[in-house]
């Protein structure tokens, strides 16, 4: 199972791995329709995405998945 996490602060728990896909796609629409720019990557760490929330092109904050032990 995975957690959608931004620092300390859990979004999302219990995610299957096949989760991950849907949840990114969601939260991306979410910060767009704020007004939010995002960029997806793959961490180096994990090999699981991280969502990057930009505004005036400066990054206000990362969303990261973590697997669960």
């Amino acid at each position: 199972m995975y957690s959608l996490i931004q620092g300390t602060k859990v979004h999302e728990c219990n995610l299957s791995e096949s989760d991950i896909s849907d949840t990114l796609d969601g939260y991306d629409a979410l910060f767009h329709n704020l007004g939010f720019s995002t960029v997806v990557s793959v961490s180096n760490e994990t090999q699981l995405p991280n969502i990057k929330v930009i505004e005036n092109n400066q990054l206000r904050t990362t969303l990261s998945f973590r697997k669960d032990k």
